[in-house]
This record gives C-alpha cells, sequence and structure tokens, in this order.
C-alpha cells in the first residue's frame, strides 16, 4: 500500500463507483495527465499509470535509466520504476502534494480523483 507515503504526497483510496465503498488499493495522483497516478507494483517496485501514449513514449524516451515499460496499450502504457527513485519519479510525474495530509479515506475530498 501506498500509505507510507502519506504526508509527503496525496494519497487516495480507490472506492467502488457505483456502492461508493472503499476498495484496499490505493495510489497517489500525478498532475503530468489527467487521470496518471502512481500505485504499487511489487515489494521493491512502483507503477506509473499513464492515460496517454505520447506522455508515455515521451518519459520511455527521455528517461530510459530510470522507467521501463510494463504494459503498453493503444492509448495508454504502465512504467514500472524502482521505489528507491520515488522522489525522482514524483518531480517528473508531478505528484500531486496538495493535500498531503488529508485522509485517504475522505469521500468528499478525494471525489475528484475518483
Amino acid at each position: 500500500m501506498m500509505l507510507k507515503y502519506r504526508g509527503q504526497y496525496r494519497v487516495i483510496l480507490e472506492t467502488d463507483k457505483k456502492t461508493g465503498k472503499p476498495l484496499e488499493f490505493t495510489f497517489i495522483p500525478c498532475r503530468i495527465y489527467k487521470g496518471a497516478n502512481i500505485c504499487r507494483y511489487s515489494g521493491t517496485m512502483l507503477n506509473a499509470y499513464l492515460p496517454s501514449i505520447k506522455v508515455f513514449n515521451r518519459l520511455l524516451k527521455e528517461h530510459p535509466e530510470l522507467f521501463t515499460a510494463f504494459q503498453t496499450g493503444s492509448s495508454e502504457g504502465t512504467l514500472l520504476f524502482k521505489e528507491s527513485d520515488m522522489e525522482e519519479a514524483a518531480i517528473i510525474l508531478k505528484a500531486y502534494t496538495l493535500g498531503k495530509n488529508i485522509s485517504p479515506r475522505s469521500r468528499t475530498r478525494n471525489a475528484r480523483f475518483v
């Protein structure tokens, strides 16, 4: 879970859109593109979901030492990076810091990200 980054970045708890109940998936929204986010892939790896293939390709081209391609679709892609590189990746992906102390479970304050 991404809760260890609370207080440093804005962490959001995913909620079911039909029922409004919280799920167990947490993520950090990013400003590089609307809908982009960072979430956990494994114990030492994080992934960055990018809903724009242009941004995906640009990041791979500009930062090959940091990001590796994981999944690529026709209009979206997922990049993997090491958790130890989180600070650098967060700067590049423009991770939200506004609201970093807001509870991930807050329905009203996190509604625009879910």
